[in-house]
């Protein structure tokens, strides 16, 4: 399933000299779960998940896994269903 996370940590913006840095860094998640209730207790259970992270290809309007990602569950913020 897939979910909306927000980290509380910085984005990269000014190391990719992309713009400013924000305060919050938010990524795409596909998780080995079912639910927003099942999210939670895995990462209650964990302190490092490995989820797939997903983005959004703007041209075609679809999204695309691009790898897996490490995410320390400790600096997550809040999640949403997508």
């Amino acid at each position: 399933m897939r979910f909306f996370v927000t980290m509380n940590m910085p984005t990269r913006n000014k190391a990719a000299k992309i713009g400013p840095p924000t305060m919050v860094h938010t990524i795409i998640a596909e998780a080995p779960v079912h639910s927003l209730e099942q999210f939670v207790e895995w990462i209650n259970a964990n302190q490092f998940i490995i989820v797939d992270e997903v983005h959004n290809d703007y041209d075609s309007g679809t999204q695309f896994i691009s790898g897996k990602i490490i995410l320390n569950t400790n600096l997550i913020g809040k999640v949403k269903s997508e």
